[in-house]
């Protein structure tokens, strides 16, 4: 199964020394580079272990063609949504 991870699930992994898991758990992980880009900010919580964790995990997504109809949504949840076109089962966390 892939995952394609979102920030606060990664924080809540990272806070109690989960990310290890998610090898064992999913064959491939993606994390959008917007969802990085939000975690690795110095100064942020756990920031140092997510920057050294996540950059073999990193994909790029276009995210120019998207219509936002819920602007609850912030930039990673919506690249996370548009990160995967497969028809392997597919976790969004």
């Amino acid at each position: 199964m892939i995952l394609i991870a979102d920030a606060s699930a990664l924080i809540a992994l990272v806070s109690c020394n989960g990310l290890e898991f998610l090898h064992t758990l999913f064959s491939d992980m993606y994390v959008p580079r917007s969802v990085y880009d939000e975690v690795c900010v110095e100064g942020k919580p756990f920031y140092a272990e997510l920057r050294d964790f996540l950059p073999p995990h990193c994909i790029e997504v276009d995210a120019s063609a998207f219509v936002i109809t819920d602007y609850s949504l912030g930039r990673g949840e919506l690249e996370q949504c548009h990160s995967t076109n497969t028809s392997v089962p597919t976790f969004f966390w």
